[in-house]
């Protein structure tokens, strides 16, 4: 019987590059909200710890989705930085705006969109300064697939 096989990415061992990514975003959705940039809360210290963990799980996931998504609505191999940046950008302030909706006594969004760039920047640029999230062999531009010639 053969073992269960790891799939193949840029980024080596790719659940430890959502683990990792996970804790950079959580540590980020921290700040963000400890900071009040353009989020604030206002529960108690489990409600706080539950949203933050909330926000930073679902921003990533969202990310990663709304990512996915513009690569096969594009027909793209790589998304290049500049949409995978906006489509992180755009899951981090939908997060927010969701929470603040969901939850309104405990979550505040005064500037949804300032939050989640903020949220995006705190998570991207240590990750990648620490060669978390990968920057060889990345283009910031998207490259097309090449169509098959079915001539």
């Amino acid at each position: 019987m053969r073992g269960f096989k790891l799939p193949k990415t840029p980024h080596g061992n790719a659940y430890m590059h959502f683990l990792k990514m996970l804790a950079l975003f959580t540590i980020s959705s921290a700040v963000v909200t400890l900071l009040s940039l353009g989020v604030s809360l206002s529960g108690s210290f489990f409600q706080n710890v539950g949203i933050i963990c909330g926000l930073s799980l679902g921003s990533l996931v969202l990310g990663i989705f709304f990512t996915m998504l513009m690569r096969t609505f594009f027909g793209l191999i790589q998304t290049g930085r500049i949409l995978q940046y906006l489509g992180f950008i755009a899951a981090s302030t939908a997060m927010v705006y969701l929470f603040s909706l969901i939850f309104p006594t405990v979550v505040s969004a005064s500037i949804s969109l300032l939050a989640g760039a903020a949220i995006f920047a705190i998570a991207f640029l240590p990750g990648t300064a620490l060669g978390v999230v990968p920057y060889r062999k990345r283009t910031w531009m998207p490259v097309k697939r090449k169509q098959k010639n079915n001539g």
